[in-house]
C-alpha cells in the first residue's frame, strides 16, 4: 500500500465474489499489464461476502503485491 501523500497515476478497482481459482491468475495479469508503464498504480479489491477462500488469498497476496 502507498503512502497516502504518494501520487498515483492508476487505480485499479476490483470487485469480487468467490474467485478463489481467479484471483491469483487476475493479479499476475494486473502486475503485467501496468509493470512496464513504469508509473505509480494501486489495486482495491472489494469482496462481496465471498464465501470460499478469497479474502484469504487476497491477504496473503499482499505481501507479493505491495500495490494491492
Amino acid at each position: 500500500m502507498l503512502n497516502s501523500d504518494e501520487k498515483l497515476d492508476l487505480t485499479v478497482v476490483i470487485p469480487l465474489f468467490n474467485e478463489e481459482e481467479s484471483i491469483t491468475e487476475l493479479l499476475e495479469w494486473i502486475y503485467k499489464a501496468v509493470k512496464p508503464m513504469d508509473i505509480r498504480f494501486e489495486a482495491i479489491v472489494v469482496d462481496d461476502g465471498s464465501k470460499d477462500e478469497s479474502w484469504t488469498i487476497i491477504k496473503k497476496m499482499t505481501a507479493v503485491y505491495p500495490w494491492l
